[in-house]
């Protein structure tokens, strides 16, 4: 439980971290994904 709790406080920390990065990486993917699905090709 401890060794649970202790990685997923890592794994917030690196999150908060790089929070604006992963922000704006997943919303230009959410983007392109929707210009890619709904413009003919």
């Amino acid at each position: 439980m401890s060794y649970n709790k202790l990685t997923v406080l890592r794994e917030f920390t690196q999150s908060l971290e790089t929070s604006k990065l992963s922000t704006w990486l997943g919303i230009s993917w959410k983007v392109s994904l929707v210009l890619i699905n709904f413009t003919p090709l």
